[in-house]
């Protein structure tokens, strides 16, 4: 049987995995505030349909 014997650098992986979610976070909050400056501006069922399934689509990825 064969063993393997390389080494895997899970400090790395999980670096990537928090900037990863940093710029999902700072994307979502970018659009967010978007949504709800276009909600102030005019508030139409277009734009509160906008924001939820912007909220919807990250929730199935």
């Amino acid at each position: 049987m064969i063993e393997n014997s390389t080494t895997i650098y899970e400090e790395a992986y999980e670096s990537e995995l928090k900037e990863s979610i940093t710029e999902t976070d700072a994307a979502f909050e970018a659009n967010i505030k978007l949504g709800i400056q276009s909600l102030a501006k005019e508030p139409t069922q277009n734009v509160i349909d906008s924001i939820l399934s912007y909220s919807k689509s990250l929730v199935s990825k």
